[in-house]
Parts: structure tokens; C-alpha cells; sequence
């Protein structure tokens, strides 16, 4: 008899490989200095001390007379404080006395003078919580005031170390620190078992997961160590959206898409993407030095709302003039702030639902209009989600954007699926109602809805007297539909922003003057040079990397061929599957021509209409499209695939780095390594 290892096997050995991982990975013992020019450091100075100052010596902060230092996940070792301490002229009581108390008791004391003096303090190993590693430094000392100056001041402190020394032996974890790992490998062995991998594919991401998580804690411990709560909660939404969304996906395609398997290769690759774009998202976003662009902005917006004030005043003076945005997103997020009513994680958070939720819809409609390429959907899928826009959507000035866009893919989806159902009240309604809160998601989203489905009652009714399908009654209600929502946009919204459209006017005026200058320099062969050379450096590289444009015209050219019977929902006929294949493929080309109208404005403007952002669905289908013809003309052909595998995972490198260089660059954790064992 074969006896099969028990379902919690593969974890508990997980379980004791992250432990052992972990264990190895603590041996390492860092540094940590803290210099008082981060704006970091309130991370690691828990309280007692005041803004940071500058003289010529460099930067400092005065404390009060109660300073704390906090220092988490250093565990259980001998160390010593090294600060660099004074007093100062206007102190009333010279040769003052700071105490250094440590786990309720005191460590030392010693006497500061007006001049800088470094003071080395040793610290015992069992200083440290037994459970959380934390170490907290309490310095205590008499304070005074300054006349004119409200602060509480002690001491001045220049720089702050913690040092290890000795000979530890063994360090061992602290227990929580376990529990966090343990949690983070097993949570990221779910994921594998939700999305339907196999025994090795859980291992494997298990695996990773121990590797990653030791490899963080070797290399970046003391932003870890701030760090590992919040990645298992990650982890955690991660997980539980995945229980809650996929079978609402699942359901929602087997009624749509005939043929539909769950359990399929193309199922879990798709549901793998999104989980791993949640859990990037929510991993950056709540990283403890993460600097999101624009986040306290979009916090105010949303408190504005939370009080009721749904027209606020949130005019932005940038360098295009005067804007505002619409409240869409803001006010929608009203419904998850009962579940999490902390506004500074919701609005983190649940932005990165909205980016990565157009997954489904481009896998949708690839594989409902592009049946004979049956790759296409899950590269058109893996295409939206690394394609690097804009320095990646999930740069966090975009969180407007990307619910707009969010909102325009769906519409995309639905148009030309329920053409024929248009004249029904419900569906009118229900699209009326999708494009008004389209309109309100953000200006620059208004202006290419209202371009794109402005066009498309005129590409529709081509369509009529050309092919004989569709109904002059559908094209009405679209027009309709689209009048009723603008005009309901302006009246409830936008009229309270007439004289900002003064204003605005005005700019953009100066901005039409600037084009026709660019346009008279046109005939000068440096000037055209140049504007090349910064289309290249601003544009094309630095929001959407080359190769997706090249390869734009290729995937335009397969739609517009041939192809074989597109995929109806079940009860349509023949013809009407045929008609919505004809009003996606020209709502398609309507799309990317108005990108190309958005794109030159752009790059002779300064008018913010953030093109690539907006062509980034279209693109990842055609572009997929390509793609899946390239690998349908040699099936067998090994190479193809290789290629493909290896262009897509460097899309996605390059989608990381523009992410990280964005948001991450500047900043620098308070500690080195001189990897001391």
C-alpha cells in the first residue's frame, strides 16, 4: 500500500525551514546609526524628540527631558549605545546629568557639556523584550526653557549607534518575528493552493518565500524588523480578496465565455497575475518608508467626503494652471470605510483593487473576440499587468487615474456586448449610470471618455448603413446615454466649477499659442532632433518602453483580418456575435486613433492628458493579440516561446525598477552592515 503524506505535511516542513532559514539569517548582526537628517528617523525615535535642526557641525535634534529610542527586532545580544551628545550655552544647568534606563532599570549616567562629546554605553543582552527583540533606550535628564521658545528642551543629540560587540553565540529569534515569518510562507503557500497549483508549484512559491523573507532579514533587518507586521498583512488581504473574488470571476465567465474551465492552465496563470499585483501593491504601499506622491492629498479628499462635503474645494495649482478632481472615487470608497475605518490604510489600500480589478475585463474580452488565438488572453492579461505605465500605475499619484481607468475598461467590455439590448430601460440605465460616475472618476479621464464614446454613435452608425447590423434605435439610446450622463455630471458636479473653467481656458489659451510656436519650428531640423530626443527620453522609454508601440500596428493588422467565428453569449446568434465582433474591433481602432490625437497634443503641450496611461488596455490586447498570432504561426516552435517568456519578464523587471526608482529612491534606512558574526 502507498501510503500519501498528510495535506499539512507540506506546511509544517515549510513551516520548519522558515524557522531554520530565519534562525541562520539572525546571525547576522547589523548596525544601526541614526544621523538626524532622515526624515525617517521618527521611525526608530519613538518619542521626547523635536524637529530636526541644522548648524554648521550639521544636523541635530534637541530632546525633551524623557527621550525614547526605539530599536525593533534586535533580539537577544550584548551591545552598546554610542551618542553623540551636548549641552548648550543658553542651558541654565551646566554639566547636566542624562541617565540611560533600559528594561526598567538603569544602564549609566553621565555628565554633558556644551561641547559635541561621543559617549559609549554598554548594553546587556537581556535589555531586549524576551518576545518582540524591541529595545528600548529611555534617556533622562533635567530640561529647561528658553524664553520665547514653547519647547521643553534636554540635550542636543547629533547622532545616535547602536553597535553590536562581543561574542553572542547563537542569537535566537524573537518569537514574534517567527510567528511573522512562519505566517508570511504560509500565507504565500495558500495563495498557490487557492490559485490551483500543483504540489511542487506550492512548494516552490513556498520556497521563494522562505529565500525572500531570510534574504530581507540578512540584508535589510531594521526596516524589516518595522516591516514584517505589515508584508503579513499583505499577504493577508491578498489571500482573503482571492477567496472572495475568484469564484465571483468564475461564476460571472462561465455565463459569458462558453467553455470556461477554472481549473485550466490559463485560470490559474490569470488569477496567479492578479494576486501577485495585489500583493506587490499592497506590500509597497504599506512599506514603513514608503513616500506615496499625492497620498495626503487624496486623504483630505476623502475626509472632505467622509464630512459630507461632496463639492469640495480642492483646487490644485500645478504647473498647467488650475484643476480639481472629481469626488467618484472618493465617494465610493465610503462603502469600505465601514469595514476599515482608518482613512489613512483605506485610502493605501483599496486604490490597488481598482488597478489591478481591469485584469479580468482584458482577459475577457481577448478571449471573447480573439477565439482563434488562444494564448492571446493570458498575454494580453500578463501584458496589462507589468506593462511599466508612467512609471508604473502603482505610483500613488495615479490612484484617481487608475479608477477612472478601471471604470473605461469596463465600459469598453460592455458597449459592445449589450448593443442590442440598449433600447431595454435597464441596460439604458445601467450605462447612463456607468458613464456618470465615469465622468466624475478624473479630469483626464472625462476628456478621453468624452473624445472616445463621443465618436463611437458615429462609428456605429457607419457600421449600420455599411453592414446592415446594429439598429439605428441602438445607436440613440448610446447617444442618449451619454447625454443624459454628461449633462447629470455637469449639473450635480462640474457647474459648481464654471469660473475654474475660466481660468483654465485662459491657460490652455497661452498653450495653444505655445503649439503654434512649436509647430512654425517644425521646418528646423535641430528642433524636430530635439523633440524626438525628448519624446524618446520622457515618453516612450520613460512611461511605456518601445517595444509595445512597434508592435501595436501588428496586432491592429491580425484584429482587422479574417479570423474565425467570434464567441457569442449563450442565446445569441450567429449574427449578432458577428456584429459585436465588428463594434469591438472598430471600438478598438477608435480608441488607439484617439490615443494618437491625445499623444501628439501631448508631446507639443504641456496639456496633462496622460495618453499612455489611458492606451494601456488597448495596447496589452492588440500587443497580446501580436503576440499569440507570432506563437499560432509555429506552435511546436520552442524558441517563440522562450522569446516571449523572456520579453515578459523583462517588461516586468523594467516595471519594478521605474516603481522602485519613483517611490523608493531617495530614501535611505538608518543602518549599514559591517556584517559582524
Amino acid at each position: 500500500m502507498i501510503h500519501r503524506p498528510a495535506a499539512w505535511g507540506p506546511p509544517l516542513w515549510l513551516a520548519l525551514i522558515a524557522a531554520l532559514a530565519l534562525g541562520l539569517a539572525y546571525q547576522i548582526r547589523p548596525r544601526y546609526t541614526i544621523t538626524m537628517d532622515s526624515p525617517f528617523d521618527h521611525l526608530y525615535l519613538a518619542d521626547g524628540f523635536h524637529e530636526q535642526e541644522q548648524n554648521a557641525v550639521g544636523a541635530y535634534r534637541w530632546t525633551t527631558g524623557l527621550a525614547t529610542v526605539r530599536i525593533q527586532g534586535v533580539g537577544r545580544q550584548p551591545l552598546r549605545l554610542v551618542a553623540r551628545l551636548a549641552s548648550a550655552g543658553v542651558d541654565p544647568q551646566p554639566g547636566k546629568v542624562v541617565q540611560v534606563r533600559a528594561a526598567d532599570r538603569a544602564i549609566t549616567d553621565f555628565p554633558v557639556s556644551p561641547t559635541l562629546t561621543t559617549f559609549t554605553v554598554p548594553i546587556p543582552s537581556d535589555a531586549s523584550d524576551p518576545i518582540s527583540g524591541d529595545l528600548n533606550l529611555i534617556l533622562t535628564m533635567p530640561s529647561f526653557h528658553v524664553p520665547g521658545d514653547p519647547r521643553e528642551l534636554g540635550v542636543i543629540v547629533q547622532s545616535l549607534a547602536i553597535e553590536p560587540v562581543g561574542d553572542p553565540r547563537l542569537i535566537l529569534p524573537p518569537p514574534i518575528h517567527l510567528l511573522y515569518v512562519i505566517l508570511i510562507v504560509l500565507g504565500v503557500y495558500g495563495l498557490g493552493l487557492r490559485i490551483g497549483l500543483d504540489v511542487s508549484g506550492r512548494r516552490l512559491v513556498g520556497l521563494g518565500a522562505v529565500g525572500g523573507t531570510a534574504a530581507l532579514y540578512a540584508a535589510l533587518r531594521p526596516t524589516f524588523a518595522l516591516y514584517a507586521g505589515n508584508l503579513l498583512l499583505a499577504v493577508a488581504l491578498t489571500l482573503g480578496t482571492l477567496l472572495i473574488v475568484q469564484p465571483l470571476i468564475v461564476r460571472l465567465y462561465r455565463r459569458s465565455l462558453p467553455g470556461f474551465d477554472s481549473q485550466a492552465h490559463e485560470s490559474r496563470c490569470l488569477f496567479g497575475l492578479f494576486a501577485a499585483g495585489l500583493l506587490i501593491g499592497w506590500a509597497g504601499l504599506l512599506y514603513p518608508q514608503s513616500n506615496p506622491n499625492d497620498f495626503l492629498f487624496h486623504l483630505h479628499r476623502f475626509q472632505e467626503v467622509q464630512q459630507g462635503t461632496l463639492f469640495f474645494d480642492n483646487y490644485v495649482v500645478s504647473g498647467v494652471g488650475l484643476g480639481f478632481y472629481p469626488p467618484a472615487m472618493y465617494v465610493l470608497l465610503l462603502l469600505p470605510a465601514r469595514l476599515l475605518p482608518d482613512p489613512f490604510y483605506l485610502i493605501k489600500l483599496v486604490p490597488v483593487l481598482f488597478d489591478f480589478s481591469g485584469i479580468f475585463v482584458v482577459f475577457y474580452l481577448a478571449r471573447r473576440y480573439f477565439v482563434g488565438y488562444p494564448a492571446a488572453p493570458l498575454l494580453a492579461a500578463t501584458l496589462y499587468t507589468v506593462l511599466p505605465i508612467n512609471g508604473l500605475l502603482l505610483w500613488w499619484a495615479h490612484e484617481t487615474n487608475g479608477f477612472g481607468l478601471s471604470l473605461l475598461i469596463l465600459a469598453l467590455a460592455l458597449v459592445p456586448a449589450v448593443y442590442k439590448r440598449l433600447t431595454q430601460p435597464a441596460t439604458w440605465l445601467g450605462l447612463s449610470a456607468l458613464f456618470f460616475v465615469l465622468f466624475l472618476s478624473h479630469p483626464g479621464v472625462l476628456v478621453w471618455s468624452l473624445a472616445l464614446f463621443g465618436v463611437l454613435p458615429l462609428v456605429f452608425l457607419g457600421l449600420r448603413r455599411l453592414t446592415g447590423r446594429g439598429s439605428y434605435r441602438a445607436v440613440l439610446a448610446l447617444t442618449t446615454a451619454l447625454g443624459v450622463a454628461g449633462g447629470s455630471a455637469f449639473v450635480l458636479y462640474y457647474s459648481h466649477y464654471v469660473g475654474s473653467f475660466g481660468n483654465s481656458a485662459a491657460g490652455r489659451g497661452s498653450t495653444l499659442v505655445d503649439l503654434g510656436t512649436t509647430l512654425s519650428r517644425l521646418g528646423n531640423p535641430a528642433a524636430i532632433a530635439n523633440m524626438l530626443r525628448l519624446t524618446w527620453a520622457n515618453g516612450i522609454w520613460g512611461d511605456y518602453g518601445i517595444w509595445p508601440l512597434l508592435l501595436l500596428p501588428v496586432g491592429l493588422g491580425v484584429l482587422f483580418r479574417a479570423q474565425p467565428q467570434p464567441l457569442g453569449a449563450p442565446g445569441d446568434s450567429p449574427a449578432t456575435a458577428v456584429g459585436q465582433a465588428e463594434r469591438f474591433r472598430w471600438t478598438l481602432l477608435t480608441w488607439v486613433a484617439v490615443g494618437i490625437a491625445f499623444l501628439i497634443v501631448n508631446l507639443l503641450t504641456s496639456i496633462p492628458i496622460r495618453p499612455f496611461l489611458l492606451l494601456w488596455p488597448v495596447v496589452s490586447l492588440l500587443v497580446g493579440l501580436a503576440l499569440a498570432a507570432w506563437l499560432a504561426a509555429a506552435p511546436a516552435d520552442r524558441r517563440r516561446r522562450v522569446a516571449i517568456g523572456a520579453l515578459l519578464a523583462g517588461t516586468a523587471a523594467l516595471s519594478l525598477y521605474l516603481w522602485t526608482s519613483a517611490n523608493f529612491w531617495d530614501l535611505h534606512p538608518p543602518h549599514e552592515y559591517p556584517h559582524v558574526f
